[in-house]
């Protein structure tokens, strides 16, 4: 495995626009609603690490950050496909968005396996989903502004052309949704998937530890 960005990639200038921040907002509502009593969250993919920097100085979270590339200085170097190079303790929350399609999918199902042997309780997945999309956004008065999403995946498209950083996304041939609910329901239980409403191109999922949901 190489990494494929370097540091200056996580520029805000550059790196963050308008659909990434909504994406942060949800991953950040999500980890807030089922985290319990402030506990830990082992993040894996540090990026540019806003996320982090807001659940430890806004609502006192522990964070561990779990990443690759050393030099964006996470708490825990190592690669999500070898069991070896995670800890031996468990998190309350472990949360992984937008990373594993920087991995080869032939690896996918080894890296959810070795995040289910830490997680305590929940884990939040995101991923990119290839995909025609079309958005109607409109507000009546009175009214919160409504955000219709059309999408189609790209069901019928094979691989995803190389450019450097992204193997896989969702939605394409033999990756579709059900392709990969069927993978994660082997270690976890779906509690909620969806697709981040204000930016479409990310998808959730939020999955409980077996023996911790009763669906």
């Amino acid at each position: 495995m190489e990494i494929q960005v370097e540091k200056d990639h996580y520029e805000l200038k550059n790196y963050v626009n308008t659909e990434r921040w909504h994406s942060y907002y949800n991953q950040l509502c999500e980890i807030i609603a089922v985290t319990q009593n402030r506990g830990g969250v082992f993040i894996i993919g540090k990026g540019d690490g806003i996320v982090g920097a807001i659940l430890n100085s806004v609502y006192h979270f522990r964070v561990i950050y779990f990443d690759f590339d050393a030099s964006l200085e996470p708490d825990i170097v190592g690669d999500v496909c070898k069991e070896s190079d995670f800890p031996d303790s468990k998190f309350d929350t472990v949360v992984c968005c937008q990373v594993l399609e920087h991995i080869p999918y032939e690896a996918f199902e080894s890296a959810i396996q070795n995040i289910s042997r830490i997680c305590g309780n929940t884990f939040i997945l995101s991923l990119p989903v290839r995909s025609f999309r079309f958005s109607l956004s409109f507000k009546l008065p009175k009214l919160r502004r409504k955000v219709v999403n059309v999408i189609i995946p790209r069901f019928y498209e094979k691989n995803v052309p190389w450019k450097g950083q992204h193997f896989w996304e969702a939605g394409t041939r033999r990756k579709g949704i059900r392709d990969i609910n069927a993978i994660l329901e082997k270690y976890f239980v779906i509690e909620k998937d969806y697709y981040c409403t204000e930016n479409p191109y990310h998808y959730f999922w939020i999955l409980k530890c077996r023996g911790k949901s009763e669906r």
